[in-house]
């Protein structure tokens, strides 16, 4: 997997880097997987944003809070993945 180094900033203006693992739509909604840190090491925990627009057409991100909704984001996350190794692999 290709994946990008992302640096978001927190509410209190504190930078934070992230792993860009994947883009994905899920029920009409576009969300952010990512995993913290910058090393491709073992993956323990990954975050879910909601992408958003403002007024003026600017994204930005929100984690998604709802855990039910995260959950199932990340399950659709997990599906692709398999889905891309099956390819790999036939």
């Amino acid at each position: 997997m290709n994946e990008k180094i992302v640096e978001l900033i927190d509410e209190t203006g504190a930078p934070a880097r992230f792993r860009h693992m994947m883009t994905l739509e899920y029920m009409g909604n576009h969300y952010l997987i990512l995993a913290p840190g910058e090393d491709g090491g073992e993956q323990e925990e990954v975050v879910v944003m909601a992408i958003h627009s403002d007024e003026n057409g600017d994204e930005y991100y929100e984690p998604v809070s709802d855990e039910n909704t995260a959950h199932k984001v990340f399950l659709e996350f997990l599906s692709i993945l398999d889905m891309d190794e099956e390819n790999e692999n036939a």
